[in-house]
């Protein structure tokens, strides 16, 4: 998909805030930049390596 980010952006009214799991790196990551580049309020978490 070659999108960008402004495509298919919705009006602030119906945006909402959004918990990615995984968020550190690979797919997580890039979902939440993307997600966060849309407007949305994102939080991220992961497991951590201990």
């Amino acid at each position: 998909m070659t999108a960008t980010a402004t495509e298919g952006a919705k009006p602030p009214s119906s945006l909402c805030a959004i918990l990615v799991t995984g968020g550190n790196r690979g797919i997580g990551l890039a979902i939440a930049q993307r997600l966060a580049a849309d407007g949305h309020k994102v939080a991220v978490t992961h497991r951590g390596s201990g």
